[in-house]
């Protein structure tokens, strides 16, 4: 990289031995431009701050002047129109308005950045730091910059959080359960570690984000939202300003702001846009470093099945499962892939005021008219177990256990069912089969499991294209797709593509993969037999399971989502079931 210095040129004046000019000046006098009066401009000012005045002094037009110094510096010219939404993904927006840079194209090794100043050592370092790529500038207008900047992020940087958060529409309050505690209009304009906190909750609102993250990092802090199930980069911070922010969110909960060594965990109460919002902030020390994951929720709002997309033939399933009156029925699914949502649903439909429900958690998740909702107090000593059998002696005819996470709880929801009660339940596994193995390993024999367990629902959630940028696929297939396509046995409808209503990712919203195992004659007489996961899984396909591999191909021919979405489910068996599985015996039960 050149640092703009050259010795005088034809046409060009020469400096006196100690005058120092803009290498901008330089730059314009070197390429022969005569008669113009040279700017007053200071020789170690930013490119972004004289440029203006160096195109005007010399009758320049902001292309013109940045081609001069593409060709000064041997660049290329920076073709912003033509820049690849992934490579805007590696830079966050307060790290693209602080340097001034927009990203274009992103390989492997390298990423290539429209800039106005090519001598930006700072810039180059940043990025190749932040980004673990050789960073390779383009020269490109800051006006033009500014633009493409201004495009790819809504322009509220975190430098103007007070003028962001004026108006009571916009604030961001924070309350308990009777009334707004210590956030006014006043404190958010003298307040900046307040006014910063209420932007990164505000957005995170905004972007539909599920969690937030704040976490320092070795010179900078970062603020990332997971949205969709995905993380992604929201903006960076100065070290001490990211420890301000978890301070401030470890306040809202009442936290322990001192101690930054153990872990804690609590629970606020926001208003967003008129709208009530539970942030549940866990905070924890890696290697003397203190981290904060905030957990966003809108509590009240309780989704019907019918407003979950399930699709019919799984959605008929599963009602099916809710029309017995005493088993067990598991909602099963790995961290994130909305069980707790569907069992919600469940509930509610469920509460119809002729049944009595109850539900036993730790903590409550959400809140179902109709549903009496009991938490478990450990702080007293409380457990599940000791709270389900509390319940059980309120004469329920449902009962919910929010989860089921050890051999107690097992054994408790198992012999609440011999008291005639239906228990749903949620359980962390891959799918529907895995979670029956998951329960034997909590303990319940398989004559327990087969004498019990009504059904169970595996679940996922797979990204939806987003409808404002999604692309008809057309032509060739791209090497991804073919190998997609071969391994799925189905060419996909459309692109996710990415643009500003999805953050450019091409995927905004999600919809469910689900898989219903009813446990019938058959399932049960395998469950009971031990017969092995294997065997179960395909007896229950042959007695009408759809996979969740299935499910999410069907969702992929209605052109919803993306084979790269069914990748995530993991690989199927797409070998052909036998017409009939024996099995040697029949249960003495059935």
């Amino acid at each position: 990289m050149r640092d703009g210095s050259d010795e005088p040129g034809p046409g060009r004046p020469k400096d006196a031995p100690d005058e120092k000019v803009h290498w901008l000046v330089r730059i314009a006098e070197r390429a022969g431009l005569e008669g113009f009066e040279r700017p007053r401009v200071a020789p170690g000012a930013r490119a972004l701050d004289v440029w203006a005045a160096v195109a005007k002094a010399y009758g320049l037009s902001d292309d013109r002047l940045a081609g001069l110094v593409a060709d000064y510096f041997h660049l290329g010219p920076a073709d912003i129109d033509a820049a690849s939404p992934n490579a805007a993904l590696l830079v966050s927006e307060s790290t693209a308005r602080r340097l001034h840079v927009f990203p274009l194209f992103e390989s492997d090794r390298h990423l290539m950045v429209a800039t106005c100043d090519p001598t930006d050592v700072e810039a180059e370092r940043t990025l190749g730091f932040s980004t673990g790529r050789h960073v390779i500038f383009a020269v490109a207008p800051p006006g033009a910059i500014q633009i493409a900047i201004d495009r790819r992020f809504p322009p509220e940087p975190a430098e103007e959080a007070p003028a962001a958060l004026e108006g009571g529409d916009e604030l961001v309050r924070v309350v308990d359960g009777l009334g707004p505690e210590t956030i006014t209009e006043d404190d958010a304009v003298a307040t900046p570690v307040i006014e910063l906190t209420n932007v990164i909750i505000r957005d995170a609102v905004a972007a539909g984000a599920a969690e937030i993250l704040v976490e320092p990092g070795p010179r900078l802090g970062t603020v990332r939202f997971r949205v969709d199930g995905v993380l992604r980069g929201h903006m960076d911070l100065p070290l001490a300003a990211t420890s301000r922010v978890i301070s401030r969110f470890k306040e809202l909960c009442r936290l322990d702001v001192v101690d930054h060594e153990r872990p804690q965990e609590g629970t606020a109460r926001v208003r967003v846009h008129e709208r009530w919002y539970e942030l549940g902030v866990s905070t924890m020390s890696t290697h003397g470093v203190e981290r904060c994951t905030v957990h966003v929720r809108a509590p009240g709002i309780t989704l019907t099945l019918d407003d979950l997309g399930i699709p019919p033939p799984e959605l008929e399933r599963l009602r099916g499962l809710l029309g017995h009156r005493d088993g067990i029925v598991v909602f099963a699914g790995p961290e994130g892939s909305g069980k707790t949502t569907t069992l919600c649903a469940a509930l509610r439909e469920l509460a119809d005021g002729t049944v009595h429900v109850m539900s036993v958690e730790d903590p409550v998740e959400c809140m179902v008219e109709g549903v009496a909702h009991v938490r478990v107090d450990a702080m007293r000593g409380g457990t599940m177990t000791s709270a389900i059998e509390s319940a059980l002696r309120k004469d329920p005819d449902v009962l919910s256990v929010g989860e089921i996470l050890d051999q107690e709880t097992a054994l408790a929801v198992a012999r609440a069912t011999a008291r005639g009660r239906l228990v749903l339940s949620t359980l962390r596994a891959d799918d529907a089969v895995a979670a029956v193995g998951a329960l034997a390993g909590l303990g319940l024999s398989p004559d327990t499991l087969a004498r019990t367990l009504h059904g169970v629902v595996g679940q996922r959630l797979l990204r939806r294209v987003c409808p404002h940028c999604a692309e008809p696929v057309r032509g060739r297939l791209t090497p991804d797709e073919w190998r997609l396509t071969g391994r799925h046995g189905i060419e996909p409808l459309v692109r996710a593509v990415g643009c500003p209503a999805c953050g450019f990712t091409g995927y905004r919203g999600r919809v469910p993969a689900m898989e219903v195992m009813v446990v019938g004659p058959r399932v049960r007489q395998a469950v009971e037999q031990d017969a092995g996961w294997a065997v179960v899984h395909r007896v229950a396909a042959q007695g009408g399971m759809r996979t969740l591999h299935d499910v999410g191909v069907a969702w992929v021919e209605k052109g919803k989502t993306t084979l790269v979405e069914v990748e995530a489910l993991g690989a199927s068996d797409t070998r052909p079931l036998e017409s009939e599985l024996e099995l040697p015996w029949t249960p003495s039960h059935l």
